[in-house]
């Protein structure tokens, strides 16, 4: 959630000039914001699920693909891990290497 100031110099931005929309359901961007960005000026810093609004797959989803095309059964077992396993979850070594199970005790 952006903090107070960011909302507040947003706003006072839209009220200056014109407002950018990158599309239907995305956020608006002031373009003076746009602007400065182009010179150099500003960095925009966005948190995780900032492109789930815009179809793209979150970091998990992204750890999932990754694991599909490099090593199929670590991502069988990663795709089981519930988002809110929170490192206690439990998961069934034996058809693993110890690489593999090194890797899936780390997500």
């Amino acid at each position: 959630m952006p903090c107070k100031l960011s909302h507040n110099l947003v706003n006072l931005l839209k009220s200056q000039g014109r407002v950018i929309s990158f599309g239907e359901g995305l956020a608006a961007v002031p373009e003076p914001l746009l602007l400065a960005h182009a010179r150099s000026e500003v960095i925009f810093i966005s948190g995780a699920g900032v492109s789930q609004p815009a179809d793209l797959p979150d970091f998990r989803q992204l750890v999932f693909d990754v694991y599909e095309t490099l090593d199929p059964p670590v991502q069988e077992v990663l795709t089981e891990v519930p988002a809110s396993a929170c490192n206690q979850w439990q998961f069934n070594y034996a058809e693993l290497t110890d690489r593999q199970s090194a890797e899936i005790q780390m997500f």
